[in-house]
């Protein structure tokens, strides 16, 4: 259910922000980077961040809901959602807005 709900609200983000900056809707790839942002940051960091959540702090809850038995991966797997919304969520900052460059891996 999350899902359906983190996945509308980042497309209604994105049309939201499409209709407020004339910008972003100057051609198709401006288009598709909009609307990835928004999945990236809204639906895979928020979703990572929550079922890292429910994965470490409510292992027992989390493992019943979805059909799993408590294990010492719980852990593991709440570990790898939170690199996961955590590397989705900093994607947002590093965001090149205003035609900044770009940095690449290597400086």
């Amino acid at each position: 259910m999350f899902q359906v709900i983190f996945a509308v609200l980042s497309l209604v983000a994105a049309s939201i922000h499409l209709a407020l900056s004339p910008r972003s809707r100057g051609n198709t790839a401006a288009l598709a980077r909009t609307f990835l942002l928004y999945l990236l940051v809204i639906y895979v960091g928020c979703m990572g961040l929550l079922t890292a959540y429910a994965h470490v702090f409510r292992p027992v809850q989390t493992s019943a809901s979805i059909g799993w038995s408590t294990s010492p991966y719980e852990y593991e797997v709440g570990m790898a959602d939170l690199t996961v919304g955590m590397a989705a969520r900093r994607r947002s900052r590093s965001h090149p807005r205003d035609g900044a460059p770009q940095q690449s891996c290597g400086k």
